[in-house]
């Protein structure tokens, strides 16, 4: 699990790095102001959600709240993966969703799904070994 954290860690600086590089021959492309400061901004907030997924990943697994936080989060970047697979027809993108893809669903199926309780019958009470073993230490038994 911590080797998990150290990869989500570095994926959110990869995610941050990664656009730069792959533009750096589309400088000639008449993007309009929107879409450019639209995409910025999904490279944050996915670059964020595995930070928080890095932060917070072994407590996501005990806890209720922190576990579907992360888990509506990790959907941010499975949904834009699958977006950009079905809609680019560039290779280098539809690469990059892929790897996105893939490591969102990674990091769900590690630290979200197996914090999911599955429905358990009720424990039953312990049987003693010995009725008459006086369970108190010495200097306590009265």
């Amino acid at each position: 699990m911590n080797a998990l954290r150290v990869l989500s860690l570095l994926a959110a600086i990869a995610v941050l790095l990664a656009p730069p590089i792959m533009l750096t021959d589309a400088g000639t492309g008449n993007w309009p102001i929107v879409a450019v400061v639209a995409s910025l901004l999904c490279v944050v907030a996915i670059s964020a959600i595995f930070i928080y997924i890095g932060v917070k990943g072994e407590r996501m697994v005990r806890k209720y709240p922190e576990r579907r936080t992360g888990g509506l989060l990790l959907l941010i970047p499975i949904v834009t993966g699958v977006v950009l697979m079905v809609n680019r027809q560039d290779f280098a993108p539809m690469v990059a969703s892929g790897m996105l893809l893939g490591f969102s669903l990674l990091l769900f199926l590690s630290f979200v799904y197996p914090g999911i309780d599955a429905p358990s019958r009720p424990m039953r009470r312990r049987e003693r070994q010995d009725p008459n073993l006086n369970l108190l230490p010495p200097h306590q038994q009265g």
